[in-house]
């Protein structure tokens, strides 16, 4: 079994500069508003287990010389997988389970004119990804976190086969995929994905 890990094309701002282009960016957020309001961080929401819907409305402002940005995966200040609605479209229609999509508003810097074609991607399948007996960790019992050496983690083949999306419960800021996720993404063409194999 295949495993990548997803994450947001980095390659694409060295090719812009390159090219004399300039890449779409979500700079800012209410997120900091909202975290104050609420009580609680909500800069990591897609980290978190159980998430069900957005209580509030997100907004993010975006630099961009054209106010219609047209990018299938949007780079942004909290690195959540923002993406927009035609990929959001095909994922569903591939019926991929655990994957929700949470409704965001951009807000153009210089002109004010509001997008609402992109969603943040949330899945809910939170597992325990680690084969803990063969991956290389440290238990940080201050912090009640684990602390993975670099190119020392091994996957339970059991459980990932089971899901085309997750995360890990004992290591959530990385968000795995399967090989079908990635070729269907591909196959569309959709830019701005990267997808480093792990496993």
């Amino acid at each position: 079994m295949n495993i990548y890990k997803l994450a947001y094309d980095a390659d694409l701002f060295d090719q812009a500069e390159i090219e004399g282009r300039e890449i779409a960016d979500a700079y800012e957020s209410n997120i900091k508003e909202l975290s104050e309001k609420e009580g609680r961080d909500l800069a990591h929401l897609d980290l978190t287990p159980g998430v069900e819907t957005l209580p509030f409305e997100v907004v993010f402002r975006y630099s961009s010389k054209d106010p219609d940005i047209d990018v299938d995966f949007l780079h942004n200040v909290h690195a959540w997988p923002i993406v927009h609605a035609r990929v959001k479209d095909l994922l569903e229609k591939e019926g991929f389970k655990g994957v929700f999509f949470f409704p965001l508003t951009l807000v153009h810097n210089e002109s004010g004119s509001v997008n609402n074609n992109y969603y943040m991607m949330y899945t809910s399948n939170f597992i325990e990804a680690y084969d803990m007996e063969k991956t290389k960790n440290t238990y940080l019992e201050k912090y009640n976190a684990y602390m993975f050496f670099p190119m020392k983690t091994v996957f339970d083949v059991n459980e990932c086969s089971k899901y085309d999306i997750f995360r890990c419960v004992k290591d959530s800021p990385a968000l795995y995929v399967s090989q079908r996720f990635c070729d269907v993404v591909n196959d569309a063409r959709f830019g701005g994905f990267s997808f480093l194999r792990v496993q």
